[in-house]
């Protein structure tokens, strides 16, 4: 009996130390250097400066300042702003950037850039018109 667990034990050993042979042997290296990485990789800008950050960070706070006197000033029609801004950044972000990001990052066939270009358009048709219908009916 001690023959056959021994056996077995060195049979189990044997196998994971084969399957670990078998994946380092398949592993490939995420980045290499010898390789130039997919445009979708490469980083487009370098380090930002400080006076980049302070000017972003800036322009952040000034926005949210804009919108917090827009929403006091108005908060009456808060649904209106509230409906504002879903045509402004929520259709955008739900019907316009993914498309695009696809676009850019998968190379596909001519037939998938065009739907996801025609997918982006109807987006932006969506944006200008729940736009357009909430400052239509503004004051009324």
């Amino acid at each position: 009996m001690k023959d056959l667990s021994s056996w077995v034990s060195i049979t189990k050993l044997h196998c994971l130390q084969q399957d670990l042979a078998d994946r380092q042997s398949s592993y490939e290296p995420l980045v290499n250097s010898d390789k130039a990485l997919p445009a979708h990789e490469q980083s487009r800008s370098g380090p930002k400066s400080s006076l980049q950050i302070i000017r972003g960070n800036l322009f952040r706070a000034l926005l949210v300042v804009v919108l917090c006197l827009v929403a006091i000033a108005e908060v009456d029609m808060l649904d209106k702003i509230v409906s504002l801004l879903g045509a402004f950044l929520g259709i955008p972000l739900a019907f316009i950037f993914p498309f695009l990001i696809h676009l850019r990052l998968v190379d596909s066939s001519t037939w998938v850039k065009m739907a996801n270009t025609v997918c982006a358009g109807i987006g932006v048709c969506l944006a200008l018109t729940c736009s357009a219908i909430t400052l239509a009916t503004w004051n009324g």
